[in-house]
């Protein structure tokens, strides 16, 4: 199985802000402050587009915690989807037949395909040169209305978009590394 995040490490024990690639900071849209990456976050990048499209060129790269806990796919806030996706490619995204039910809250589906960059081996940075994977989103996207808690400050993706996609994700916690392949 080739790996499209090989030996990437879980970030320090202190809260440490998250870049993006050109080194600029990632800035929460709810506090217009640097998201903060805590202790035992893995934090993966990704793009979203409609379905079925065969490439996320152009498409703007964010980030997502990998959350074993969420039984999902993607979860995230629509001020998190306007911000880091672009609000006229979220409204590119039709809305499916579908809603998750979140505590006591509804999530409305998006119909998307969310892209898997690999990183730069050994380090938690995308590979500018690497080809991301496409991994469908049964169910779609959810997207959280405004001022929403369901999302909290980072959008999740959870374990049906693992099982979904045959991933295999490899968690080594004494040496804090993980990997993930894909079939």
């Amino acid at each position: 199985m080739p790996a499209v995040i090989d030996d990437q490490p879980w970030p320090p024990p202190l809260p440490v802000g998250l870049r993006r690639p050109d080194g600029s900071f990632v800035i929460d849209p709810a506090n217009n402050q640097p998201l903060q990456v805590v202790h035992d976050q893995i934090v993966l990048w990704v793009s979203l587009t409609p379905r079925g499209w065969a490439s996320p060129a152009g498409s703007a790269l964010f980030p997502v915690v990998l959350d074993t806990g969420f039984n999902d796919t993607l979860l995230m806030r629509q001020e998190q989807a306007d911000a880091w996706v672009g609000a006229a490619e979220v409204a590119r995204l039709p809305l499916t037949n579908r809603t998750l039910r979140v505590g006591q809250d509804f999530v409305d589906g998006r119909d998307a395909d969310l892209w898997l960059w690999p990183n730069v081996p050994g380090t938690r940075d995308p590979d500018p040169g690497g080809m991301p994977v496409r991994l469908e989103l049964p169910g779609g996207a959810w997207i959280a209305a405004v001022g929403s808690y369901v999302a909290r400050d980072k959008p999740l993706i959870g374990l049906r978009l693992i099982r979904h996609n045959g991933l295999t994700v490899r968690l080594d916690g004494l040496a804090r590394r993980v990997s993930v392949e894909t079939p």
